[in-house]
């Protein structure tokens, strides 16, 4: 999409979004398998959308990637404050995900819905 390294979907932030769709439905919602996997798309796709718009102006697309490193680490933050304040057994159950929700390719998804 960006024509840079940089440009991936971890470091735009798309992994971030989706991790923080999971945890707001384990932690908040004290959702299920099903919930957890939607809440997670979701929070992927608005985080893409929200990069986007926020990057849009006169620089004619140059500041995606730092917009969406700012917007990774606004949510890297927002997920930190959900684990510290929920409860303590969904919390754990979350840190046990992460590698896992980190690991999975949500680019790849969020493009293939996206071209659905």
């Amino acid at each position: 999409m960006s024509r840079n390294a940089l440009g991936s979907p971890d470091v735009i932030g798309f992994t971030t979004g989706a991790a923080t769709g999971a945890i707001v439905q384990i932690v908040v919602f004290q959702a299920e398998a099903l919930q957890v996997s939607i809440g997670a798309v979701a929070g992927g796709l608005l985080t893409a959308v929200a990069v986007y718009v926020l990057s849009r102006g006169v620089s004619g697309g140059y500041r995606l990637i730092p917009t969406g490193i700012g917007v990774s680490a606004v949510l890297g933050a927002l997920n930190g404050l959900l684990l510290v304040t929920g409860d303590l057994d969904r919390a754990f159950t979350v840190t046990r995900l992460l590698p896992i929700t980190a690991a999975v390719p949500i680019g790849r998804v969020t493009g293939i819905v996206g071209g659905l």
